[in-house]
């Protein structure tokens, strides 16, 4: 937030956090932050309340899918706001935008995490 605040290129008046788009962008940011944690800790919670690991497995590959993608949403986002400036090896984004894609490569994968959480409940029919 403070890039936004502080960075106005040549082409606009004001800093960047004045756009509506790049306000909206900001929101959508924050919301998908909220979810994503608030489903992390649920799943937490869920490591506490049931007896055995199959019974959060469905849970916790369906949070860590979810996360994921709504991690890499909020990075892309940020990125469009930045620019090319994203890139800079000195700025945060492009360190966060290489570790949000490495955890793609990291079970449960998300086809897999997919087709067990299917076997799962078609299992149990």
């Amino acid at each position: 937030m403070n890039f936004a605040r502080n960075y106005s290129p040549n082409s606009i008046t004001g800093t960047i956090a004045e756009i509506p788009t790049v306000q909206q962008n900001l929101g959508k940011m924050e919301s998908l932050l909220l979810s994503a944690r608030h489903f992390l800790w649920s799943t937490a919670q869920g490591y506490q309340l049931y007896k055995n690991e199959s019974q959060i497995w469905n849970v916790t590959a369906a949070s860590k899918v979810m996360v994921m993608n709504q991690g890499l949403e909020i990075i892309d986002l940020a990125m469009r706001i930045v620019g090319a400036k994203c890139l800079e090896m000195e700025r945060p984004l492009q360190r966060f935008y290489r570790d949000m894609r490495a955890g793609l490569h990291n079970p449960p994968m998300e086809d897999m995490a997919y087709t067990d959480i299917a076997k799962s409940i078609t299992d149990n029919l």
